[in-house]
């Protein structure tokens, strides 16, 4: 670093022009470190707080832990659920087919009991044959 001497008197032939830049080499000198300073500040606030910053990192790394932890769960339900359908096979879908479309084999008879609370009358199906109609088809009924 150059140190620079105020002389008063120009004896020695001292070049004014660089006397005059000397209070601006010393400003620069000042003010160059200052704006360095402000801006690696700016750059670690920016880095930590901001929108792609380190907290956002750890808050990302966590809700993904979270996230596999979640998918881990879920397949393991996901297996169970496929090893319970490969269990009962065919039954699985035969039981609801029975029960909600009221389906049977050929030559079974399906007993349907009530339900607590109902009437008790079973609903009319034109599906079971009267036991009043002939073979024709016709009701042996008088209308």
């Amino acid at each position: 670093m150059i140190r620079w001497k105020k002389n008063t008197t120009s004896q020695e032939g001292e070049d004014r022009s660089e006397y005059l830049r000397r209070p601006w080499r010393s400003a620069t000198q000042r003010v160059v470190p200052v704006l360095l300073g402000a801006a690696v500040a700016f750059s670690f606030l920016s880095l930590l707080l901001g929108n792609r910053g380190i907290a956002q990192l750890w808050e990302l790394a966590w809700r993904q832990r979270e996230l596999r932890t979640e998918l881990a769960s879920l397949e393991r339900d996901a297996e169970n659920l496929k090893w319970e359908l490969g269990e009962t096979g065919s039954m699985a879908i035969e039981r609801p087919a029975r029960e909600k479309f009221h389906m049977q084999r050929p030559g079974e008879i399906v007993y349907y009991f009530p339900r607590e609370g109902s009437s008790g009358t079973p609903a009319r199906s034109d599906r079971y044959e009267d036991d009043s109609r002939g073979d024709s088809g016709e009701s042996t009924e008088s209308r």
